[in-house]
């Protein structure tokens, strides 16, 4: 029963791509651009072991199966024409560029979820801060998930409190905690950390983030100040 089961399931695959066989294509390469451009980016699979099967399917597809029909023993002008001929020849071609579009897409979207989770970050840090020095205006003896005492405030306690209590990552380096202790946000390899800079005489806590590259344009940070006093 599975055996059949199965079969029937690639006659299936089969028939649709012999009726639709360029959008079945199209599809097929575009998802492998999306597939391709996320496992390269985890660093899961080489680019081998990611192209090798994809283009023995397409070897399989247009280029074997077509000549095993051009080989059958009934006339030749029953079995291919110039339409099939045209028809192979775009699917070919587009197995080579269309899995570029699904990349770009792939690129596309990553790139949009970096910036917005790295802004998010930098507002919820500057919320965190915020809300947790307001607490002991407040009149609590605590304060940073109980890990400073309201008694002895100042903005390297916080900042370090704050470091230690956050567990956000880096959007672009997943390895690495967004939030630091730096005075670098100007480079691109800055992207994506928010960094706290004691200001104003340890009275101001600066928050400076950038979202997007090139970091040393103003547009693509964000900056925000969290008064202590």
């Amino acid at each position: 029963m599975d055996k059949k089961k199965r079969r029937g399931f690639w006659q299936w695959v089969k028939n649709i791509f012999k009726k639709r066989p360029l959008i079945c294509t199209s599809i097929v390469s575009i998802l492998f651009g999306i597939i391709y451009a996320k496992f390269i980016e985890d660093g899961a699979l080489s680019i081998i072991a990611i192209y090798v099967p994809y283009f023995l399917f397409i070897f399989w597809l247009f280029i074997l199966t077509p000549y095993k029909f051009i080989k059958d023993k009934r006339p030749l002008s029953k079995k291919i024409n110039i339409f099939n001929f045209i028809v192979w020849l775009i699917i070919g071609l587009g197995t080579i560029g269309l899995p570029l579009i699904g990349i770009v897409a792939y690129n596309g979207m990553q790139s949009a979820a970096r910036i917005n989770a790295t802004k998010t970050i930098h507002y919820q840090t500057n919320k965190y801060i915020s809300a947790e020095i307001q607490r002991c205006k407040l009149g609590e003896s605590s304060f940073m998930k109980d890990t400073l005492s309201c008694s002895n405030i100042n903005s390297k306690n916080i900042i370090q409190a704050t470091i230690d209590t956050t567990a956000d990552k880096n959007p672009y380096q997943h390895q690495k905690l967004a939030v630091r202790s730096l005075n670098n946000y100007t480079n691109d390899e800055d992207v994506g950390f928010i960094n706290l800079i004691s200001e104003s005489g340890g009275s101001d806590i600066m928050i400076i983030s950038c979202n997007k590259t090139p970091c040393n344009k103003i547009a693509n940070r964000l900056e925000s100040i969290v008064s202590i006093k």
